[in-house]
């Protein structure tokens, strides 16, 4: 007779509790928790792991899984439902993906992805690849986004600079006007005096 799995004992040990979990998720605990799921002691720490996540009493510990109850069975949950994946499950994975990935990700980046994680995978592999997918759909749409503030940025920027030179150019142009315009009054001045100065040393006709 083939000797058990640790995997298969797990399961096995689980049952008494009355839990059921899929393979796929014992392997995603088993990397989390950096248990060996090929060695024979990852067995106990991940059968407390997930035992813990319930309040439900143990049943009798059966010596054979033949014993086990039809209804007992049925009332178990089906080890092929992805959903039993928890939003902190989700988002411990994203941040062990992010960090074999090497992105930097903060607390509100990963409950973004996290939220957005609808993968009907059931396995190990696959739910990873769904993961690592949806890190690089967000960083590729923060990319656009921050690419779209910065072309909005310098439109602005482009747009502010313009109306400012504008404005300067509106400026100097009055300047000099009212420049030229007091100019021709000072020479206009000017003349007068002198007209009058030349009156004055004019001499009488004899």
């Amino acid at each position: 007779m083939p000797s058990t799995t640790p995997l298969k004992a797990i399961q096995n040990g689980l049952r008494k509790y009355n839990v059921t979990v899929p393979a796929y998720e014992i392997r995603q605990i088993a990397i989390l928790l950096e248990q060996d799921i090929e060695s024979d002691t990852c067995i106990e720490p991940l059968i407390q792991h997930f035992a813990n996540r319930t309040k439900t009493e143990p049943i009798s510990v059966l010596t054979n899984e033949a014993e086990v109850s039809q209804s007992q069975l049925e009332s178990l949950p089906s080890v092929d439902t992805p959903n039993i994946i928890s939003y902190q499950q989700k988002a411990e994975m994203v941040t062990s993906q992010a960090s074999v990935l090497g992105v930097a990700l903060s607390d509100s980046d990963v409950e973004v992805i996290a939220s957005n994680i609808n993968s009907q995978a059931t396995e190990t592999d696959e739910l990873f690849s769904d993961i690592r997918g949806a890190i690089s759909a967000y960083i590729q749409f923060q990319k656009q986004a921050s690419q779209a503030k910065i072309q909005t940025l310098l439109a602005d920027i482009n747009h502010e600079q313009s109306q400012a030179n504008q404005e300067i150019s509106d400026a100097l142009s009055t300047g000099l006007n009212n420049f030229a315009r007091e100019l021709e009054v000072s020479r206009q001045s000017f003349k007068s005096s002198v007209r009058a100065s030349l009156k004055l040393l004019a001499v009488p006709k004899a």
